[in-house]
């Protein structure tokens, strides 16, 4: 599994890992350094199997547009999919504006 470790002058190393399970799946999340030209912030989501093995990955960025993410529903949907909402969910990435719509300012049907 994925961990990242923080390290603060003068003190121990310390390690942890994002969990989340979406609809009885075991996303793993780790916090990316996106170019601040690019987003303002960005995570990967790792989708396991049941043996723990990878089989796809995700990743959700914010950017002058609002939230973004690879996975075919929102790309299809261009509507805020189940990573952006569960990113939203914990704190980790602002609300969306409620207008309804992807951070556009256009509504959504």
């Amino acid at each position: 599994m994925s961990t990242s470790t923080t390290v603060n002058a003068g003190k121990q190393a310390r390690t942890f890992r994002i969990v989340f399970w979406i609809e009885g799946v075991a996303y793993t999340v780790i916090p990316l350094k996106p170019d601040p030209e690019v987003a303002t912030k960005a995570y990967r989501f790792l989708k396991r199997d049941a043996r723990g093995r990878v089989t796809v990955n995700y990743d959700v960025h914010v950017n002058g547009h609002g939230p973004e993410c690879e996975c075919k529903g929102f790309l299809r949907w261009r509507r805020p999919c189940k990573h952006i909402k569960t990113l939203i969910a914990a704190g980790m990435i602002p609300p969306l504006p409620q207008d309804g719509g992807t951070g556009d300012g256009q509504e959504t049907p």
